[in-house]
């Protein structure tokens, strides 16, 4: 049986030493010229990959970052995960997902797990950032953090003092219904999310302030909430559409159940957006190609993903304790909405 090759092996053919084969595999610059050559003609010669467990032990790096997320299914923090691995990848860093379906003790499991895989550093955009009321051991969470760099993502822990990444959820809201205003939709609904979730409270305060602020009332039977899955939004849509005075537009908490209110409006004969207006939010990839094609806020994925690794970067090898980073979101005008009398 043929056996791997090691760097021994490759220095003793190359006839430099082992140091020098280690310092060439990871980059190091203060290697002779004609010494690299010859390294990497064995190299390729007998297909040589470097054990990046064995690089991880003596460099202190593993070169791998850890990602918990809620609910990979939900294209929201698929587009992110995905922008995040992206770019870690030009970092040279490779990611390891926990899917943890929303539940505390598969957080806690992953954060755990990928200590104990030697990560250098955790994303997490776990549910429990996303729920204020939840009364979590903020002790253990702490722990975790003073172990590995921690930077939370579109969310935070209540008396954890970590970096957070986060786009202005509260801007976009405001942008929504300014937009709405100016269309002239005064009677408008709202469906989705529950209360103490971050996503829902920051675009209620805005719904509620915005509406104060225009001088209308606002009709607590048109808000409704229902979470955040496709799924569970018909029961909401039902009860809104069965009431006998109907809003002009409906802003939806997320894309997904923004698609579920125009599905259950065409089932009921009303058009979008010739009856009813329709805003979504986050810019999933369906909002752009659904019809009509849904009005909605952008998180900016690319520049949440880049702030977020460039920042652990900067807490790995410059140990720098905690920041904040708030990025702009943009609203994205389509085809769901239609300006009023």
């Amino acid at each position: 049986m043929k056996k791997d090759i090691t760097i021994y092996d490759i220095a003793k053919e190359a006839n430099v030493s082992i140091a020098t084969v280690s310092r060439y595999i990871s980059g190091k610059s203060n290697v002779k010229e004609e010494k690299k050559a010859k390294i990497q003609s064995i190299i390729e010669k007998y297909h040589y990959k470097p054990n990046k467990i064995a690089q991880g032990l003596s460099t202190k790096y593993s070169k791998t970052f850890g990602l918990i997320l809620p609910d990979i299914m939900n294209p929201f923090f698929t587009k992110l995960f995905t922008e995040i691995e992206k770019y870690a990848f030009t970092k040279g860093y490779s990611i390891f997902v926990g899917n943890t379906f929303e539940q505390t003790e598969l957080e806690r499991y992953y954060l755990d797990n990928f200590i104990e895989r030697m990560i250098d550093g955790i994303f997490y955009m776990g549910g429990l950032l996303y729920n204020t009321k939840i009364d979590i051991d903020n002790h253990e969470i702490q722990r975790k953090k003073n172990i590995k760099p921690l930077i939370f993502i579109n969310g935070y822990l209540k008396g954890i003092n970590c970096s957070v990444v986060r786009s202005d959820e509260m801007g976009g809201m405001n942008q929504i219904m300014d937009y709405l205003f100016q269309l002239g939709h005064k009677e408008i609904g709202f469906i989705g999310g529950f209360k103490g979730a971050i996503a829902f409270d920051v675009k209620m305060k805005s719904y509620r302030e915005k509406l104060i602020s225009q001088k209308i009332d606002v009709n607590e039977n048109w808000i409704i909430e229902s979470g955040y899955d496709i799924t569970k939004a018909k029961k909401a849509v039902d009860k809104l559409f069965s009431q006998k005075k109907m809003p002009t537009a409906i802003f939806c908490i997320n894309d997904l159940i923004a698609i579920s209110v125009i599905k259950e409006a065409n089932n009921l004969g009303l058009r979008v957006p010739e009856d009813l207006s329709v805003v979504g939010f986050d810019n999933i990839f369906l909002s752009g190609n659904y019809i009509p094609s849904i009005t909605t806020v952008s998180h900016n994925y690319q520049e949440l993903a880049k702030n977020a690794v460039d920042l652990m970067l900067t807490c790995i090898h410059n140990k720098e304790n905690s920041r904040s980073i708030v990025l702009k979101t943009q609203l994205i005008e389509r085809n769901s909405c239609k300006k009023i009398s």
